[in-house]
């Protein structure tokens, strides 16, 4: 499947061309990211605020931050509806300071490459990010930091990662409930140590499903001090690292009904590795692994085996279980 057709899938897929609710402001085409941002943030936090884009592309030169209350979306296909940055904004749209039930939805984030987020989520709860679109950002597509009950679902992130410190598809940390759904995500291959990974640091209740990542220059999904996960039906692909990895304690997870196809190391690993700021990391536990079909992995030879890649202390805490398929063989094996 090329690219294009895999971008007119995330666009289709999530229309939200009506709804129940007229839009309390419309903007007009041609205003600025400035305009946008001030209509958001005009009138009482307490009343809920629908601002609508219609077909078009609005430049901005700044970071337009959503509100408590506030719903920012476009009308029609998300391809259509296109937010591009023309200056060094550190971050496309923000969602900060206690900022709860807000959304954005349905349109496209354009970076100008040197911009550190395409949307930032800290400090906030209750917010849902859905058919969107995000693109030429310096470092990471979404980040969340200290914040809960966030929802992201469909879309695409691509081009990200300019800036080499920084580089991930979706970054999570020191947050709690978090759930990534249906999203694409298309890497640049340029690893190992690469980009567009969807990472999980220091969080609770997390779930990743029906995400397809493809070419990422690491692992495809990273699990650090990540508890009470859920990782189900997602594909992955042709990546630099590992498809998944669960390191560093991460705990009381299921993993589950994946297709993990050549990787340049194993399908997946468990391991204690290392905990955030470079200390010893500690094993993970209480994990099972059902179902999963793993084909063609270890293309770099980097690896124990192309399948599981399970540290052998960690080996009695790990369970795999069923329907788990692994070409070449074995399904598991010690690692490193």
């Amino acid at each position: 499947m090329n690219l294009s057709k895999i971008l007119a899938i995330a666009a289709s897929t999530y229309l939200f061309a009506s709804f129940s609710n007229a839009c309390t402001v419309t903007m007009a085409t041609g205003s600025t990211g400035s305009d946008i941002h001030n209509e958001l943030n005009t009138g009482s936090p307490s009343t809920f605020k629908d601002v609508c884009l219609p077909a078009g592309t609005y430049y901005s030169a700044q970071t337009i931050s959503i509100p408590k209350n506030r719903r920012l979306r476009g009308l029609g296909l998300n391809s259509n509806v296109i937010i591009e940055y023309t200056g060094s904004s550190t971050r496309g749209v923000r969602f900060s300071n206690n900022v709860t039930n807000s959304t954005l939805l349905n349109l496209r984030l354009r970076g100008s490459g040197v911009d550190a987020y395409g949307v930032l989520v800290y400090n906030a709860s209750n917010i849902t990010i859905a058919g969107v679109q995000i693109e030429d950002f310096g470092g990471i597509g979404i980040g969340i930091n200290l914040s809960s009950n966030v929802d992201i679902e469909a879309g695409a992130i691509q081009r990200i990662g300019l800036v080499p410190a920084l580089r991930q598809a979706i970054w999570t940390q020191d947050s709690s409930d978090v759930t990534i759904d249906g999203v694409r995500v298309i890497g640049a291959a340029n690893g190992p140590g690469g980009d567009h990974a969807i990472a999980c640091i220091s969080s609770s209740d997390y779930t990743v499903k029906n995400v397809y990542s493809t070419r990422p220059g690491s692992g495809a999904i990273y699990l650090n001090d990540c508890d009470d996960f859920s990782i189900t039906n997602n594909r992955v692909e042709d990546g630099s690292e590992f498809g998944i990895d669960m390191v560093n304690g991460s705990s009381n997870g299921i993993v589950s009904g994946n297709r993990i196809d050549r990787f340049a190391f194993g399908a997946m690993v468990i391991d204690d590795h290392i905990a955030p700021g470079g200390a010893p990391g500690t094993d993970p536990t209480n994990i099972l692994l059902t179902n999963n079909s793993m084909v063609g992995n270890n293309t770099g030879g980097l690896a124990t085996c192309a399948g599981i890649n399970i540290d052998y202390a960690n080996s009695s805490l790990i369970t795999v279980g069923a329907g788990n398929t692994s070409t070449p063989s074995p399904i598991q094996c010690s690692w490193p």
